[in-house]
């Protein structure tokens, strides 16, 4: 049966409920009410001993107690009787607050005036000139009255108010009774017109399933003795015979213990079993071959009723790709690991002629300078400086290539490492009277090394690029990030909490649309004679950040300076 015709059924159904409810409040506010008539009959009764036993002390004197020894007893033991009556209508009223003010006040009456009424009774009071007892003993039996009458009023007003969800409820359950008998009637006819469309229906959707390029087939489960069980097709499409070469007419009927591919031990088969018996779907590859025919196919199991149905959608295609692609990859690792092995060797290896270029360099500078014309002296300078630069360049180089993510990470004190590169570079800093401020860094996992080259190449970067005649003015603070998983999902992770650390400096700045492409290996956006350096400084810096799981950018102002941004876990996740 479909939604639609469910639908009629289903409100019928709750507004049955929905009756059932109100009249079950109903019942549970008769009950409630009965409750609530119980207790302040109690409190009332208490009440009204209470004011009976004080009435009892106001009569009762210890003078004639001798002459009239019962009588005076029997007050007596009315009088005693008051201290109890307080305690139960302290608990009686424990949860009216009203109440237990009144109850507070009378009980402070009684401790005043409880010691003059067992010493005399009310006519004793007056004949001894103490008349203004009697205004307090008056206000007492008013509270009394009171206590007694609020409860009655209360009772009056729970009692108003049953009458009316009585009310409510016989007139919901009228209109509900009236409402479910349309729907059910609504519902009746609208169900006689679905009915001829019934057969129309079945048609087209087994032109669906027979249209469709993914196989599907229905297994009927089947009882072999009396534990074990099988599965046997009742239904299978037309993409089944394109699939496996399986005639419609020769599937029908078969178990699913003669498919041959599918041995009783082969954990596709147990697959089947599992869907029946724990009722929850399952999604698994399988491989089919038949004369050196391979294919693979995407298997779907849901239960349907007393079977299983099998959804297969052929990916023999998709796994070919990705295999190629996981070849690809290989292939493509290897050859990364060649260059970076390339670029060291290559780079290590220059550093010898390299050093030696620069020594008969010097060499010809110190005892040969004066013997050249302007012209040689004029080369002579641009050979040493070309070195100078080469020199920085393959130390970069090797810098670069040898960052690798295989690093171990390890709880990292920032503050230890950006102290360790303003050390390392005092004699800049002096130079050029660099003023650096930092605020405390917090504790992350890193590699070590690689969060020092981070630093000092942020460093030697924001002292670098100084406008001419000013002092370097550098600050590195830190922040606690929320929700910046929200800001990048595909790079950050929400599990994770991150961290921002901003190094700002007032250097030159540069252009904001030249953001993205300081990051580029050799990228440089100023003269190299006035700024000296490789241009990999900052690409170590991304690579660095990466590794790390983090993201590294920048802002700008041409003339103002530039803040660099760079966010990191403060955990590594899996470490």
């Amino acid at each position: 049966m479909n939604t639609n015709r469910l639908l009629p059924f289903i409100i019928s159904f709750i507004l049955l409920v929905a009756a059932l409810v109100i009249n079950q409040q109903t019942f549970k506010k008769m009950q409630q009410f009965t409750t609530q008539v119980n207790h302040a009959k109690d409190v009332i009764i208490t009440f009204e001993k209470l004011s009976n036993h004080l009435k009892s002390a106001e009569i009762y004197t210890p003078v004639n107690a001798a002459k009239f020894k019962n009588f005076y007893q029997f007050l007596k033991e009315e009088t005693d009787g008051i201290n109890k009556d307080l305690a139960d209508l302290k608990k009686l009223v424990a949860d009216n607050k009203l109440q237990h003010t009144r109850v507070a006040i009378i009980q402070r009456i009684v401790n005043e005036q409880m010691g003059t009424l067992l010493e005399k009774n009310i006519a004793e009071i007056i004949a001894s000139g103490e008349v203004w007892r009697l205004e307090s003993l008056f206000k007492l039996h008013a509270i009394i009255k009171e206590g007694s009458n609020a409860e009655i009023s209360l009772l009056n007003a729970e009692e108003r108010k049953l009458k009316i969800s009585t009310y409510n409820n016989e007139l919901f359950t009228i209109i509900f009774s009236i409402i479910a008998f349309g729907l059910t009637l609504t519902s009746l006819i609208y169900n006689w017109f679905l009915a001829r469309k019934g057969k129309w229906l079945e048609g087209f959707l087994e032109t669906i399933l027979n249209t469709t390029q993914n196989g599907i087939l229905h297994f009927k489960t089947k009882s072999i003795g009396k534990s074990e069980i099988d599965f046997e097709v009742d239904f299978a499409n037309a993409a089944i015979e394109k699939q496996f070469g399986w005639k419609v007419s020769e599937t029908m009927g078969k178990k699913l213990s003669d498919i041959s591919f599918l041995s009783k031990t082969s954990e596709e088969y147990n697959h089947f079993f599992e869907v029946a018996k724990t009722g929850k779907p399952k999604e698994f590859e399988m491989h089919y071959e038949k004369n050196d025919v391979h294919r693979w196919f995407y298997v779907m199991l849901a239960k349907m009723e007393n079977g299983i149905t099998a959804t297969l959608q052929d990916i023999t295609e998709i796994r070919l790709n990705q295999d190629k692609l996981t070849k690809n990859i290989q292939q493509l690792e290897y050859s990364n690991t060649e260059l970076e092995q390339y670029a060291y060797v290559a780079s290590h290896d220059l550093q010898e002629p390299l050093r030696k270029i620069r020594i008969y360099g010097n060499f010809l500078e110190e005892y040969q300078f004066e013997k050249l014309d302007e012209k040689g002296k004029t080369h002579l300078k641009k050979i040493t400086q070309s070195a100078e630069r080469l020199s920085i360049l393959i130390q970069d180089i090797l810098n670069f290539s040898g960052i690798k993510r295989e690093q171990v990470f390890v709880k990292t004190n920032l503050n230890e490492i950006l102290l360790h590169v303003l050390t390392d570079l005092e004699l800049s800093i002096e130079q050029t009277h660099a003023k650096i401020e930092f605020s405390e860094l917090p504790l992350i996992d890193s590699i070590p090394l690689q969060i020092n080259q981070l630093f000092y190449n942020l460093l030697v970067n924001a002292i670098k690029f100084t406008k001419d005649g000013e002092a370097p003015n550098i600050n590195i603070s830190s922040r606690l990030m929320e929700n910046v998983a929200l800001a990048d999902p595909e790079r950050f992770d929400k599990k994770l909490n991150y961290c921002e650390i901003l190094v700002s400096d007032k250097g030159i700045g540069f252009s904001q649309q030249y953001a993205l492409q300081i990051f580029g290996m050799f990228k440089r956006l100023n003269d190299a004679k006035l700024y000296p350096g490789s241009g990999i400084g900052l690409a170590l810096c991304e690579k660095v950040v990466t590794n790390h799981n983090g993201k590294i950018f920048a802002t700008s102002i041409e003339g103002e300076g530039t803040t660099f941004h760079i966010v990191l876990p403060l955990v590594q996740q899996g470490i």
